[in-house]
């Protein structure tokens, strides 16, 4: 049995897509040439020559270049080299591009075996990749929909602010009286021609505007608060601490840590101190003089009350060198 592939397609077209050169044969047998030309203007070839090289085999592959090689003759068709599923794609990738070449002329071809031939048509559609573009579809048609929905609410927007717009107030000095002259306009605002023009552009509603007190003015923005009630203690807030770093320099040499602490609990007064933590520095005259790095917690509602206790010249004993302390960032902690 004997297909032809072209009556599918127009006379018209038929005849002037694969009228044959002179010399040339009108029919060849060939499976593989005759599913490729009659798809290669239906399916994409990347599609083409993979349905192609799965389907046909390697030397069935390599008999339809050498038959295409031999009808064409102005065209170089090199014999591929690879693995054998390699060769077959860029072999039927090469039979598709001079089939696809409208300067060829070839003749028809058909097949012996109609069993040779892909089934691909309306019957052997890929349901899968078309539920996939479906769904796409629908997605992309109900993102329009829900921009169809911004856009009206952003015409309404603007539509209300060119309303708003319009009924701007403005300041009495810059409405003139239709009873004033010409030379009163000229000696109160200036030159009247400019005037005009700066009413009607956005800089002179600029300047009108920023005579107004309420025209600009700011949004009022409240600061956080920090409960400070005693009374109130149906909730309790998370207790959090702070350190107090200070430098305590010019002590006798065997001037202890715990000494040190002691003098701060004296100092402190009514101040409630979680920890003290005293550390020994090294002294560039240690016979002469001792330094100390201290280290007072305190809850962080008292921190600036306690910087200002330990901080403060009188609650120190006389000679006593006190300043903050201030640790390095990239370092180490105490020197």
């Amino acid at each position: 049995m004997w297909f032809n592939p072209q009556n599918n397609m127009a006379e018209s077209d038929s005849e002037d897509s694969v009228r044959p050169s002179p010399g040339q044969p009108d029919v060849v047998v060939s499976e593989l040439l005759c599913f490729v030309q009659q798809k290669c203007n239906i399916l994409p070839v990347d599609d083409l020559v993979k349905i192609a090289s799965d389907f046909y085999t390697t030397e069935e592959a390599e008999d339809a270049r050498h038959t295409l090689s031999s009808l064409v003759q102005e065209r170089r068709l090199p014999k591929q080299k690879g693995s054998a599923k390699d060769v077959c794609a860029r072999t039927i990738n090469i039979i598709v591009k001079v089939l696809l070449d409208p300067t060829v002329s070839l003749p028809s071809f058909v097949a012996r075996n109609l069993a040779r031939l892909p089934p691909v048509d309306a019957s052997h559609v890929d349901m899968n990749a078309v539920l996939l573009e479906l769904s796409a579809l629908r997605r992309e048609v109900r993102a329009m929909a829900d921009m169809k929905v911004e856009i009206e609410q952003l015409k309404s927007m603007l539509h209300t602010r060119a309303n708003a717009n319009v009924s701007v107030p403005v300041h009495p000095q810059t409405v003139i009286g239709a009873g004033d002259s010409a030379a009163g306009n000229n000696a109160d605002m200036g030159v009247g021609g400019s005037d005009a023009a700066d009413k009607k552009s956005f800089s002179g509603l600029a300047k009108r505007l920023s005579a107004e007190p309420t025209a600009f003015k700011n949004k009022l923005v409240r600061k956080p608060v920090f409960g400070a009630s005693k009374a109130n203690k149906t909730v309790i807030s998370v207790k959090t601490v702070r350190n107090v770093d200070i430098f305590v320099s010019r002590l006798h040499p065997e001037t202890s840590a715990n000494e040190l602490a002691d003098c701060i609990h004296e100092v402190k007064g009514d101040l409630v101190v979680e920890n003290i933590q005293c550390t020994r520095l090294k002294s560039k005259y240690e016979n002469l003089y001792t330094s100390y790095h201290v280290c007072i917690t305190v809850d962080s509602a008292n921190l600036r009350h306690a910087i200002e206790v330990f901080m403060s010249a009188a609650a120190w004993p006389n000679g006593v060198f006190v300043k903050r302390y201030f640790r390095q960032r990239n370092g180490p902690t105490e020197q």
